[in-house]
């Protein structure tokens, strides 16, 4: 789908690294976000990307009520995804893999904003290096 997830619709600013031809470039995933205010702007492509909630896109696509397993890996906004996904978490139960990032808005990592939100919603985590594991409580 053509989207951003966080936890407001919305639009916003995309910022990603241009694929490298030559092969000499590094490839930096990590480098492409909506919040992209340390990237040099000379050295990325930006575009206008339309921002949703998962909690929207399962009311507008029904078929998401039979999701298994969400991925999450959005560099630092793990969160933010969560937040707008409360009614999806509850009326869907899915498993996470969520990889776990540097926060952007404060010291430290994502895994305690993550948890916090998560054991919520009766999930128990299991970290595997820097993923959180997530599975619903039976």
């Amino acid at each position: 789908l053509p989207y951003a997830v966080s936890n407001q619709p919305g639009m916003g600013s995309f910022a990603e690294f241009p694929h490298d031809e030559s092969g000499t470039g590094p490839f930096l995933p990590e480098a492409s976000s909506l919040n992209h205010s340390a990237i040099p702007q000379d050295a990325v492509a930006s575009y206008d990307v339309e921002i949703t909630t998962l909690d929207i896109l399962l009311r507008e696509f029904k078929a998401l009520r039979a999701t298994k397993v969400v991925k999450i890996d959005v560099e630092g906004f793990e969160a933010g995804v969560l937040e707008g996904a409360r009614e999806f978490i509850e009326a869907v139960r899915p498993h996470f893999s969520i990889d776990i990032h540097t926060n952007p808005h404060a010291s430290g990592d994502t895994s305690g904003p993550v948890s916090k939100i998560l054991q919520s919603h009766g999930y128990e985590i299991e970290r595997a290096g820097h993923v959180f594991l997530c599975s619903p409580r039976v």
